[in-house]
């Protein structure tokens, strides 16, 4: 294979890494209610707070770019990170406690999170030196991620009939060491960083964002486009508890949602590819505001699944439309950290406070 293969092929595997998490996507919200007795806002709140690791991405982002190891900035780091999740997985498979699931959950996220910076820092300059190859690269991760979760969705679901959540669990801590039998075939070109201490790197950084004014722009873009209250684990329970829709067929909708971001990273990539971005976010925002309307339209099974399937294509063209925008105005030399920079205000916005509010909505107002 050639280098371009083994680059697609790592870049697969780690957001494939990601996507297969849907493993645990029906066995952790029942865990952590039927074992640990949370209710829904509880669940929501343990759930923003392990997902705090995705928004301080720009830490491992800086140290990635400027402290390589043995002069590689992107190897060593993501086969650290790719075992620190494995640990964290394997954690919450023999803990049963609030604070002691939150830990090992916490562990898991820095460790998908860390690699996530490391993968997509390697990726963006493989994007900046062959430029037409950015769209195909990040069509790879995101239909791969799609893969992944089409795949572990479904047995996510099945396996709860025949095992425990402690089982999966265990079962996705194996995940994150798929990286090990790719990375070493990957070229990384050695880099001799400048001596600078963190407080003068720091200072550095600070001052490129400050010259650089559409970041400034994009990031709060960025975050108001993600915010919106999440209405996913009060989903979850209502489709469970309300329409009484079983465990397996909970773990087909979010591979059904998958199959649907495979179909959109492939429309992406044949058609939205070409389309200027302005006039591509223009139409996404419209969308994006019919996408959650339309779960109002769920009263039973096969209206879940088409509603999902729909989210699904159009939403992995919008994630796959905001890393394209991101890579886009990066700059050079800080390629990982800006990238994390703004992916973290994604994160923020959507996995933290949207998180929190959609779980207090829900306390307040109910699901509909």
């Amino acid at each position: 294979m050639n280098k371009h293969t083994w680059e697609y092929l790592l870049f697969g595997i780690v957001y494939f890494v990601q996507g297969a998490l849907s493993l645990t996507t029906v066995a952790m919200p029942i865990f952590l209610r039927e074992t640990l007795g949370l209710t829904i806002p509880q669940i929501t709140v343990l759930l923003a707070i392990a997902a705090i690791p995705w928004v301080v991405k720009p830490l491992y982002g800086l140290l990635s770019d400027f402290y390589p190891l043995r002069g590689l900035r992107r190897k060593p780091y993501l086969l650290m990170a790719s075992l620190l999740a494995s640990f964290g997985w394997f954690l919450t498979a023999v803990n049963g406690t609030y604070g002691a699931v939150l830990f090992a959950q916490t562990c898991a996220a820095l460790g998908i999170a860390a690699s996530d910076v490391f993968a997509d820092g390697l990726a963006v300059e493989k994007s900046k030196s062959s430029p037409e190859r950015k769209g195909k690269i990040q069509s790879v991760c995101w239909g791969s991620r799609s893969f992944g979760a089409i795949i572990t969705g479904f047995f996510g679901g099945w396996l709860l009939n025949f095992v425990g959540p402690p089982v999966i669990f265990a079962a996705t801590g194996v995940l994150p060491l798929l990286t090990f039998g790719v990375i070493f075939f990957v070229h990384e070109k050695p880099y001799t960083p400048q001596k600078l201490r963190f407080g003068e790197l720091l200072k550095k950084t600070i001052h490129t964002y400050a010259r650089t004014k559409i970041l400034r722009w994009i990031a709060l873009f960025l975050f108001l486009w993600y915010v919106a209250p999440s209405f996913g684990t009060p989903l979850f329970f209502y489709l469970r508890d309300v329409l009484s829709i079983s465990e397996t067929q909970l773990g087909l909708l979010a591979s059904t949602a998958s199959i649907g971001g495979i179909i959109g990273s492939f429309l992406f990539w044949h058609f939205c590819d070409k389309i200027n971005l302005r006039k591509l976010f223009t139409w996404l925002i419209l969308i994006n505001a019919a996408l959650a309307l339309l779960f109002y339209l769920v009263v039973n099974a096969p209206i879940a699944f088409i509603v999902y399937f729909i989210n699904g294509m159009f939403g992995i063209i919008i994630v796959i439309a905001s890393m394209k925008l991101i890579i886009d105005v990066c700059p050079k030399g800080i390629e990982a950290t800006t990238f994390a920079l703004l992916t973290g205000v994604i994160n923020l916005g959507q996995s933290v406070v949207a998180r929190a509010l959609g779980g207090q909505l829900y306390a307040w107002i109910g699901f509909k």
